[in-house]
């Protein structure tokens, strides 16, 4: 009974420091003007943690997630830097060599416009703002149903954003959208800032910005990259789910080509950097249960 009564107290804690935090940022986003750094967000783990009533281990297990958020907000910091040397011919020459001159967002638009200013690419932008919640709500089930699938999709998605922020700083590069505004292919429509300011107004498209660290960082695409991870992972540890993972992999994909933000290639290489990472981490756990296990023989 005194345990239920002190369990009950620290749920109800947990929630108040909860509430408490989302309107302590409430209030900083707002008074900055929307200038909000995603390491902000950390401490919104902390009350969940307690109410998972494993703080400790939740913190622990959670680590790479941390790890991600905070080499995410160092681009802020090289991100005027790399544009001083932003490659705006490679990609664009690479697509038009892969599809027969043409290149897929160019095409795109010419034909879906119309339909991408209405429902069409409403329903899109919500694909889109996915990347960066579906991810999280997915690791949050599996850190509850399944640790052993959380660590490997964990582990994964930190690697393949490890080596994206590598290849980003290696290689800038302009988007679709920035290419077309400098000229070097024809006019395309950054369709995201279009849907957020028909959608939300004012608020969410002046948070979106800032949230957005580094604007010279197409390749590869992350915005796939993820989406891949989660839909190897399914398909490997929760086959039932395989195929919504899958659908939703490929209408992201179609998203960010549509919505300018990527060029096919970025989405190729991003889905080669998923795969390559997902392999990676399951040897890797692979070789130390191996290890473990002739340990415990010795």
């Amino acid at each position: 009974m005194v345990k239920n009564k002190a369990s009950v107290k620290s749920r109800r804690t947990a929630r108040f420091l909860l509430i408490t935090y989302t309107a302590i940022l409430v209030f900083l986003i707002i008074l900055s003007r929307f200038s909000l750094r995603l390491s902000y967000l950390v401490p919104f783990m902390f009350p969940f943690a307690l109410i998972e009533r494993r703080p400790l281990k939740f913190l622990y297990h959670w680590a790479p997630f941390y790890l991600i958020i905070f080499l995410y907000d160092q681009f802020r910091a090289i991100a005027d830097d790399l544009t001083q040397s932003v490659n705006f011919t490679l990609l664009p020459s690479l697509e038009q060599s892969l599809f027969g001159g043409i290149i897929p967002t160019v095409w795109l638009q010419e034909r879906l416009l119309s339909a991408a200013h209405g429902a069409l690419g409403t329903v899109l932008s919500f694909f889109y703002l996915g990347h960066f919640i579906l991810p999280v709500a997915v690791l949050y089930l599996l850190w509850r149903k399944n640790l052993s699938v959380f660590r490997i999709t964990i582990g994964a998605i930190t690697l393949v954003s490890i080596l994206g922020f590598i290849t980003f700083a290696l290689f800038p590069a302009a988007p679709p959208w920035m290419a077309s505004l400098d000229g070097t292919i024809p006019k395309v429509e950054r369709l995201i800032l279009f849907h957020l300011n028909q959608l939300f107004t004012d608020w969410l498209p002046k948070l979106y910005a800032n949230l957005s660290p580094n604007e010279v960082a197409p390749f590869p695409a992350l915005h796939a990259a993820y989406p891949a991870v989660l839909f190897l992972a399914s398909n490997k540890y929760f086959p039932r789910f395989k195929w919504l993972f899958l659908a939703n992999t490929l209408i992201v994909s179609f998203t960010i080509v549509l919505f300018a933000e990527h060029y096919v290639i970025d989405i190729i290489a991003g889905w080669l950097y998923a795969f390559l990472s997902f392999v990676i981490i399951n040897n890797l756990k692979l070789f130390l249960k191996v290890k473990g296990l002739r340990h415990k023989k010795r």
